[in-house]
């Protein structure tokens, strides 16, 4: 009867070596460290969409608050300072709270080329290029059925920026239960005024649950 038990437990051993290391390790990872884990190997399928709404279900989203505006400011002027390496010591800030921050990802490919570190210029041009292409991927923004999703209001205008188009006035809508943020821009490359739409459920309903928090 013993033997049959320690024969038993064996057995049972055995299947459980049997399984891959990362099985369970992959299990407790969240959707976007998987996806972070990719994009830092170097892997140029990664869907940057799918990335930023998944870092939007981590406890690490914070839209709203937070020292970001702070190291984006001292990043800039460190930039325009020429104090490069201080700049991009900044970027890299961001990016460990955020790795899906656009605007910290093309400053550092601008920052590390003029180091000289073509390397890991390329490396974040590519994927401050990915992110921001997947803010268009499936929307244009030109109507509110086809507004474009966004996770924090500083996308919305790092992609005029990035487009070249200058915001004139911002307004707030309510459709039912979802939430529109309609910019009007003036286009300087084609000299004509258009409206942009974005969705910001994802970013309001944050705020929204963090406010019942704090009650």
């Amino acid at each position: 009867m013993m033997r049959k038990s320690v024969l038993t437990i064996v057995g049972i051993l055995f299947l459980l070596a049997s399984f891959p290391v990362c099985t369970f390790s992959q299990e407790a990872k969240s959707r976007y460290d998987v996806l972070l884990e990719r994009v830092k190997k170097g892997d140029q399928a990664v869907d940057y969409r799918e990335m930023r709404f998944a870092y939007a279900e981590t406890s690490r989203y914070k839209p709203y608050g937070g020292n970001r505006s702070d190291l984006v400011k001292a990043m800039y002027s460190a930039y325009y300072d020429k104090h490069y390496a201080k700049a991009v010591e900044d970027a890299e800030k961001i990016l460990k709270d955020n790795y899906v921050d656009i605007d910290a990802h093309m400053m550092a490919g601008v920052l590390y080329d003029l180091l000289g570190e073509k390397a890991k210029s390329d490396y974040h041009g590519i994927i401050g290029k990915g992110l921001l292409q997947s803010m268009m991927a499936s929307e244009d923004g030109e109507s509110l059925k086809t507004a474009i999703k966004i996770i924090s209001v500083d996308e919305e205008y790092i992609l005029l920026r990035m487009l070249g188009l200058k915001s004139i006035s911002q307004s707030k809508l309510q459709i039912d239960d979802h939430r529109y943020d309609k910019l009007t821009v003036f286009d300087t490359e084609t000299n004509r005024q258009l409206d942009l739409y974005f969705s910001i459920d994802i970013p309001y309903s944050w705020l929204e649950k963090s406010l019942k928090k704090s009650k």
